[in-house]
């Protein structure tokens, strides 16, 4: 064989060599495509879930507000609740004295009955012996 059979004989194993790379680099193109593409639903799943996140964050600091807010309120009806307490003993004295009054009173009135019955027969006993003389 002389060098140009061989060199002929180098080319073409060289081609067939080529054209075996080739269907490599497409196999491996056709893998890059598909990595490609779950690539691509991983970066749409990755901004649902910035979108979700941001929905939880934006809930999350609504929720932190209404804490807030309800601490506020529960705190002032707290107070409130003080000042009726506060108002409710004072009421309750006052309440202590006019029931103490009216016992004093529901016992005067016994008295002045008491009173009036005397009063009535001493009138009757002083116009009988009135009469009497």
């Amino acid at each position: 064989m002389n060098n140009e059979e061989k060199i002929l004989q180098m080319l073409s194993e060289i081609q067939q060599k080529l054209g075996e790379h080739d269907k490599r680099f497409e196999k491996m193109d056709a893998r890059f495509e598909k990595m490609d593409a779950r690539f691509e639903k991983m970066d749409q799943r990755m901004g649902n879930l910035d979108a979700r996140m941001g929905n939880l964050e934006a809930g999350q600091e609504q929720l932190k507000t209404e804490v807030r807010q309800t601490r506020v309120l529960v705190e002032q009806q707290d107070h409130k609740i003080s000042l009726i307490a506060e108002q409710y003993t004072d009421i309750a004295e006052k309440l202590d004295k006019a029931n103490e009054k009216a016992a004093q009173i529901d016992d005067m009135k016994d008295r002045l009955r008491t009173l009036e019955t005397v009063v009535m027969n001493h009138t009757a006993l002083l116009k009988r012996l009135d009469k009497a003389q």
